[in-house]
């Protein structure tokens, strides 16, 4: 009964610190992942988030670049960008939070390299969207984003290929910038759990070196 007890203990004691681990491993990578984004060319010089022309808009773009107004697209475009970079650190304090709440096991361990960040993102997605909803639609006014894609779509003739409603810059700007996070909070995760370097404190090396 007392091997018994000692078994089982040890088997908790297990648990505990893998869960404390990839907990530790998504805190990290949130702030791994907003210190990379949440700075100026953070999105912009990013080509895995890079924010591009949204596709309702791609006609407009390829008539631009063939009549070679290249500087009217990249003006755009940067603005869109400079806005995500503004914007994403305001997810900071849903994503730690839900970090350290997060129901993570031995199964999140074993899944794939990436498994945590996909459970984080399933159980902070909305509020991270509530939180980056006013701060994007502040930055798209300083960034004066409105009138740029209103010159985008109305100064040239070609601006006539845009069919349908006006798209709508604030809620494809927060999906992709929403997007961009959780694709570099995985990066570091498996950056963390492959990369022996990448693991700062001693139950991070010892629970991910055990793995490899």
């Amino acid at each position: 009964m007392l091997l018994l007890l000692a078994v089982s203990s040890a088997h908790a004691a297990d648990r505990a610190q893998v869960t404390a681990a990839l907990r530790e491993t998504l805190q990290l990578s949130v702030e791994r992942a907003l210190a990379s984004l949440g700075r100026p060319n953070g999105f912009l010089q990013n080509p895995a988030v890079r924010l591009g022309v949204p596709e309702p808009l791609a006609k407009v773009e390829a008539a631009l670049r063939t009549a070679g107004e290249e500087r009217q697209t990249e003006r755009f475009v940067e603005s869109l960008n400079r806005v995500a970079e503004q914007a994403a650190p305001s997810a900071r304090p849903s994503l730690l939070a839900a970090a350290t709440d997060l129901a993570v096991d031995e199964r999140a361990l074993a899944a794939g390299d990436t498994a945590a960040t996909e459970i984080l993102r399933r159980a902070a997605i909305g509020r991270v969207i509530t939180a980056l909803n006013p701060v994007v639609r502040d930055a798209m006014e300083r960034q004066k984003v409105a009138r740029r894609y209103k010159r985008f779509v109305k100064d040239y003739p070609m601006g006539g290929l845009v069919q349908g409603p006006p798209v709508d810059l604030d809620a494809y700007v927060v999906g992709r910038t929403v997007d961009g996070l959780f694709v570099t909070i995985a990066q570091e995760e498996r950056r963390i759990r492959t990369d022996a370097n990448a693991r700062p404190t001693p139950l991070l090396r010892e629970v991910f070196g055990a793995q490899r």
